[in-house]
């Protein structure tokens, strides 16, 4: 902060651009980190499903809520 207080305002709004643009770029990776998180407890939970775990087995194992088992059920038996 204390190097910002001595650049003119082309060169602030640049760092600004810089900050905003690393703190959007942080958020999009967290995003996709969770999402193939998300995606890898799915798969493991439908082979869970598959071998004939209950829920509370399944939810314990992946950390998925008995919500998202139920629906994972739901779609593999349509």
């Amino acid at each position: 902060k204390l190097d910002t207080m001595y650049l003119d305002e082309k060169e602030k709004r640049y760092y600004e651009g810089q900050q905003k643009f690393l703190i959007d770029e942080n958020s999009r990776l967290k995003e996709a980190v969770e999402k193939a998180e998300i995606n890898s407890k799915t798969e493991i939970a439908k082979k869970l499903i598959k071998r004939k775990l209950t829920n509370e087995e399944i939810a314990e194992d992946t950390g998925l809520t008995l919500k998202q088992i139920q629906e994972l059920r739901t779609e593999l038996n349509q």
